[in-house]
């Protein structure tokens, strides 16, 4: 009967508008999708005037239909010293300034402006959620309310009288939509709550698949609660379409995880915990093949991308019902993350806590569970040290050696002995430095691990140097860096060519360190490499620090500052005399007003910005005169063609662009890079963009 009412209903409007033109509204088809893509289906084959505007969680999936997803509202970018007037730069802060001065006399301040910024961005912008927040400025600052966003659907409450029951707290609101869904994605959504700064496809089938939702099901029922609004896509810089929950609905799902009892949260948290445990294992064993000269920046940035989940996968671990061994292993695994692109503070305090929480195991344990633990002291020790807390650092690093040697790990046991002399470089015992890496050299020649070989022979190449054994680093150095470009270890590369470049300066030739310098900070650049990048703008500086070139010392010497200042690092104690020196050269250039302006403007540059200059900068042009053949960079040197290719290659090209453009043969190309890198004593073709770069080859060829 109903339906048959329903059909005659729809005849009687498709006859009222069959020859108008017309537009037609209809909201919240959410709660009858079915019926209400039928009907619309139907009209629009009847009306050939009409449009249809329909609001709903999800499309109607009919023929025609054009779906426009309604965003939240913009958020600050940034808190920080964010400025009361510029509240109203943004559609989120705006509308909580609006409500809020209507419910209670607010009137945004220096000292509030952040707070407002920071609730606006925990409520990712949702307009009712700021509303209701707005709603208790009266009674609470807006630090405070920010202060209880973690218990946000009981203070979230209160919402307008007229408006419908739905919409007046926030829990309802989502209570509403979460009711729409299917058994199943009642589950899946409750699940992905564990999720911590978003996921991979590949994340929810291992952590969320289990009993009632099948590994093949999930992309299904991921893909129905995406067109439901419920689950943001955004596409991660590796090209993989990454999922997350709005904090508000992730809060949301916990609880009602919560509610199905303590076994369904622990074992999805167990789940959680493993998948990146083995994740992190795998990045890192990728990480170590340096014959895979992308791999250490692609694990790098994997897991930037999971720094979330890690972090709550470590926190379980912690909890009561937590499985404090797996966050070791965890931990463990991501020691080298942590020191070159993490925080080192953070990874040095997860590592003591687990290493403190697992220390009265019992002795029953597997080789395997004992290694992890060495693994994991030995990078509490090199974190520590990386924070200068030397003698933390030794104690860790010691110990870890002699669980390895019991053990029988020559490679773990060789890598300690790498950190213990670079402990001592860094308190500036070079005769120990200089034995302990020798030690480790002969472990990873006996042991075959070039790997380890490559970043030894640079640390005992840079004791040389800070020796004055120059002849012996020079030697060291260039073995480390023949078998890094051998392997394609970019990173290896990268440290190598820091140390020439100040073994270089040291004797004198800075367009040889400048050089150097160039090279490692293009492909610290490219891994993303805090603190190579500083050294290395620290390098450049020490080479332009005289007359003209003071002003652009001083601005590279405010960036290096400020990603020290990031990752909880100091210039090398045994640089520190250099570094002063560099600084004091260029206040007496420039005069010491005019040195703080610049490096002040250093320190608000973009990152990619500063690189850029310092790519360009030119040396003071001092060079020894054992190195004459470094100097061979005239663009004299090379034909019109090779100068041609030469830009190109800084450009970013290959070998077959490079034909493809100049039209010549692949081949030919080919031939013109090897007579570009013979001519100019290049290894390559990084250092042939950077020479391109400071030659200026690229802005006349363009």
């Amino acid at each position: 009967m109903f339906a048959r009412r329903r059909s005659s209903h729809s005849k009687t409007l498709a006859d009222f508008l069959k020859f108008r033109r017309v537009l037609l509204v209809l909201d919240n088809c959410e709660h009858l999708p079915d019926a209400c893509a039928a009907m619309t289906e139907g009209l629009l084959r009847a009306c050939p005037e009409l449009r249809v505007l329909a609001t709903s969680r999800e499309p109607l999936r009919i023929p025609g239909e054009r779906t426009w997803r309604v965003p939240s509202l913009s958020v600050p970018s940034s808190a920080d010293r964010l400025l009361p007037d510029e509240l109203l730069e943004c559609e989120s802060t705006t509308l909580f300034v609006d409500r809020a001065s209507a419910a209670g006399g607010f009137a945004p301040t220096d000292q509030n402006a952040p707070a407002v910024a920071r609730l606006c961005q925990r409520l990712d912008g949702i307009p009712l959620a700021i509303e209701l927040a707005a709603a208790r400025s009266g009674a609470l600052s807006v630090e405070q309310i920010a202060s209880r966003l973690d218990n946000r659907f009981r203070l979230l409450v209160s919402g307008s009288r007229t408006a419908p029951a739905r919409q007046q707290t926030l829990q309802a609101t989502i209570n509403w939509s979460y009711d729409l869904l299917t058994a199943s994605e009642k589950i899946l959504l409750c699940r992905l709550s564990v999720f911590a700064g978003g996921w991979t496809i590949e994340a929810a089938e291992a952590v969320c698949a289990e009993d009632d939702v099948e590994p093949t099901d999930v992309v299904d029922l991921l893909a129905r609660l995406v067109e439901k609004s419920l689950v943001m896509t955004e596409l991660g810089s590796n090209g993989q379409m990454r999922y997350r929950l709005l904090e508000s609905m992730r809060q949301y799902g916990l609880e009602r995880l919560r509610a199905g009892g303590h076994k369904a949260m622990t074992d999805v948290k167990r789940r959680h915990c493993a998948h990146y445990r083995a994740l992190a294992e795998e990045s890192e064993a990728q990480g170590m093949r340096p014959a895979e000269a992308e791999a250490e920046a692609e694990w790098l940035v994997r897991l930037e991308a999971e720094q979330g989940n890690f972090r709550a996968a470590l926190g379980w671990s912690m909890s009561e019902g937590g499985d404090p061994e797996v966050g070791l292993e965890l931990a463990g695994r991501l020691g080298l993350f942590w020191y070159t692109r993490g925080d080192r503070f953070e990874g040095h305090a997860w590592l003591s806590r687990l290493l403190e929480r697992t220390a009265a195991r019992s002795s029953a344990v597997d080789k395997r569970d004992t290694i992890s633990r060495a693994r994991a002291i030995r990078w509490a020790g090199v974190l520590a040290y990386g924070q200068h807390q030397y003698e933390d650092g030794v104690r860790l690093l010691e110990q870890a050696l002699e669980m390895f040697q019991r053990l029988g790990d020559r490679r773990g046991a060789a890598g300690a002995l790498h950190h213990l002399g670079t402990v001592a470089q860094h308190r500036a015992d070079l005769d120990h430095a200089t034995a302990f890496y020798e030690a480790a050299i002969n472990a990873f020649r006996e042991e075959d691990d070039v790997h380890g070989l490559i970043t030894a022979l640079a640390g005992l190449g840079a004791t040389a140097g800070y020796m004055g054994q120059h002849d012996r680093a020079l030697a060291l150095l260039d073995e480390s860096l023949s078998l890094a470009r051998q392997t394609a270890y970019e990173r290896a590369i990268a440290i190598a060519s820091i140390w020439l470049g100040k073994v270089a300066h040291a004797r004198g030739d800075d367009l040889r360190a400048a050089r150097a310098w160039k090279e490692g900070l293009t492909l610290s650049r490219k891994s993303g490499d805090a603190w190579l990048m500083a050294e290395c703008l620290e390098g450049l500086a020490a080479s332009a620090s005289v007359d003209e070139w003071a002003e652009s010392a001083a601005r590279l010497l405010g960036v290096a500052a400020t990603l020290r200042t990031g990752l909880g690092s100091h210039v090398h104690p045994v640089d520190r005399a250099a570094y002063e020196q560099t600084i004091a050269r260029a206040q007496v250039a420039l005069g010491r007003d005019a040195f703080a302006t610049a490096w002040a403007a250093g320190e608000a540059m973009a990152l990619d910005e500063a690189v850029e200059c310092a790519l360009v900068a030119r040396p003071r042009g001092r060079a020894g005169s054992s190195h004459a053949p470094e100097q061979r960079t005239h663009k004299s040197q090379l034909t019109a063609r090779e100068r041609e290719v030469a830009a190109l290659i800084a450009r970013g090209l290959s070998n077959r662009q490079i034909g493809a453009l100049l039209v010549i043969a692949e081949r030919t190309a080919t031939n013109h890079v090897e007579h570009i890198l013979n001519k100019l004593g290049f290894h390559s073709r990084t250092q042939v963009a950077a020479w391109a770069t400071e030659q200026r080859l690229v802005a006349t060829s363009e």
